[in-house]
């Protein structure tokens, strides 16, 4: 392909961040496809931009025709890092550029230098175009991201959209934008279904967008010798505050802090039922398409999720995992029952895997990219 691919975004490389992961795998699909791919991210770590990359992805290994370049300023405010980020991008110049970012505040930068040759392209991961309808967030805080959107959002190439819910959104705002809906990719993890332990997991950070009172539902329900494990703590301080909240102690709940993709695969394998309860918030009832689902199903694993409208665009209901309210403490024992049933479990395993052979990083890329050629030949 006679094109280059350039990735900005604004989150720091030497973070464990899930928008971090999800923007080196991104470019590692373009590259394992044969792209020449630019990642230009911020990086306030001594350790090198390859080993750090290296962490995010699963067999540790960058390829050779991706190239990274961090910025190492420590400033608060993005505002240099895409200053220098757009001297990075004029050094590209007289290639075929198609520039993809999912940071807002890059965007006046990029359309300067707009043109047939560099090609403007925003991933979205959330919406801010109409504030109005967003009550989960303060718009004081969200009325740049708004402007942005309404002024420069327009004037774009692409907008890839992860779910058919931000797409419709954007279609009623920006009708002429053209449009493509990509959801998240995934890797692919061979594993030994019979010989993993009776695990339930959850992976993502203790915030206020998670549901405790689900994770309390799912340690009541915990069939005999199984264990909760949750993974992606930060502090003694904070395990000590889930076992007190869960009323949980002793064995059958497990720890971990943030750790390597690769590691963190490693007990995933190991473990048979995914959870993932969400707050009941705009972002999350329509938006959100967590990468922790997509680990999930990476590793072979049906996933008991909050019946969401952007979680039923990825979840089959009874098939590849089951939608359920977490208020409802018959709803969450009868799901863990019945995935702990090892002939139902199986099932559910042959579906969930299905599925992963369609949404692989490499996959992703590849529609993205036969896009970028559809648009140079229009």
């Amino acid at each position: 392909m006679d094109f280059r691919i350039v990735y900005i975004h604004s989150t720091d490389l030497g973070s464990y961040s899930t928008s971090a992961g999800f923007v080196v795998n991104n470019a590692v699909g373009f590259a394992e496809m044969g792209v020449k791919c630019t990642l230009i991210l911020r990086d306030k770590s001594k350790k090198s931009s390859r080993e750090n990359a290296s962490k995010y992805i699963l067999n540790n290994a960058v390829p050779p025709n991706l190239e990274i370049k961090t910025y190492g300023g420590r400033e608060r405010t993005n505002w240099f890092f895409y200053r220098w980020a757009k001297k990075q991008i004029i050094k590209l110049k007289g290639n075929q550029l198609f520039v993809i970012t999912r940071s807002h505040g890059v965007l006046p930068f990029l359309m300067d230098f707009q043109s047939e040759k560099i090609k403007v392209v925003f991933e979205t991961h959330d919406y801010f175009y109409d504030l109005n309808i967003r009550s989960d967030v303060d718009p004081s805080k969200k009325k740049r991201n708004a402007k942005v959107e309404k002024s420069l959002f327009g004037q774009m190439d692409l907008m890839i959209n992860l779910n058919k819910i931000q797409h419709d959104l954007y279609q009623k705002n920006l009708p002429k934008l053209p449009k493509l809906v990509s959801g998240t990719g995934l890797d692919i993890v061979k594993s030994n279904s019979h010989s993993r332990k009776n695990r339930v997991v959850y992976v993502g950070s203790l915030t206020k967008r998670v549901d405790f009172e689900a994770l309390k539902s799912v340690s009541r329900a915990l069939p005999e010798g199984w264990i909760l494990t949750v993974i992606g703590g930060k502090s003694t301080e904070e395990e000590k505050t889930l076992r007190d909240s869960l009323d949980v102690h002793g064995p059958s709940l497990e720890f971990f802090k943030w750790m390597s993709r690769r590691d963190l695969f490693e007990i995933l394998v190991n473990c048979k039922i995914g959870i993932l309860p969400l707050r009941n918030d705009y972002f999350n009832e329509f938006l959100t398409v967590p990468l922790k689902l997509m680990d999930y199903f990476s590793c072979g694993l049906p996933v008991i999720a909050s019946d969401f409208p952007s979680l039923q665009e990825q979840i089959i209901h009874k098939t590849n995992g089951i939608l359920v309210d977490w208020g409802s403490n018959e709803q969450v024992s009868a799901a863990i029952m019945e995935l702990a049933d090892i002939k139902s479990w199986d099932r559910y395993n042959v579906n969930v895997m299905e599925v992963t052979e369609n949404r692989s990083w490499q996959k992703r890329a590849s529609v993205q990219l036969s896009k970028f050629e559809q648009m140079l030949n229009d």
